[in-house]
């Protein structure tokens, strides 16, 4: 089996630069939704949380070909994924006022 590591790479570039677009509308979207302007370290939280759930998403949507549980170490991983998702999130910032 040989790697055509040319496509994988225009793929990956891709998908990094659609994940970009979707960063920058999520925040975007967030900015004028949430008010995130007018709160000192609200922008940065909600950047955070995006960033976070892009990376354990990423990890989910390659790690597996098949069903995400179908071979191991599945379970250990989603209990990680959901332990480090609790803990990203655990806290919520108080708005000022």
């Amino acid at each position: 089996m040989t790697w055509h590591i040319g496509r994988v790479a225009g793929v990956a570039a891709v998908l990094g630069v659609l994940m970009l677009v979707e960063a920058l509308a999520l925040l975007a979207f967030g900015w004028d939704r949430f008010g995130l302007a007018g709160n000192e370290g609200v922008p940065q939280t909600f950047t955070f949380q995006i960033l976070l759930f892009f990376a354990l998403f990423s990890i989910v949507s390659i790690r597996e070909r098949r069903r995400f549980l179908a071979s191991m170490p599945s379970w250990p991983l989603a209990l990680a994924l959901a332990r480090r998702r609790v803990r990203g999130c655990g806290d919520r910032p108080r708005r000022p006022g």
